[in-house]
């Protein structure tokens, strides 16, 4: 499974990856955004979104995470925030 989302800054998506399992990630890619402290991150591996969902939830500002969260390739994932 592929799961990819957008995070406002570096050091929240490092939060979420660290409160899950990662043994169960087969590859990490993280993109930064080349104007603002934005970052793209794409996870593959054994992994549930509803996981990422609750690991995003317990992060302060944790909302863009959570809005731009899909079962989906970084590619096919607008990252486009639901408001």
């Amino acid at each position: 499974m592929i799961i990819s989302f957008r995070s406002e800054c570096l050091a929240d998506a490092v939060l979420v990856l660290a409160a899950l399992d990662c043994t169960q990630c087969e590859r990490i890619s993280i993109y930064p955004d080349r104007v603002f402290p934005d970052v793209e991150v794409e996870v593959q591996g054994a992994l549930v979104l509803k996981d990422f969902q609750l690991a995003m939830a317990q992060v302060e500002d944790g909302h863009v995470m959570l809005e731009t969260v899909a079962q989906a390739p970084r590619a096919q994932n607008s990252m486009c925030r639901l408001i």
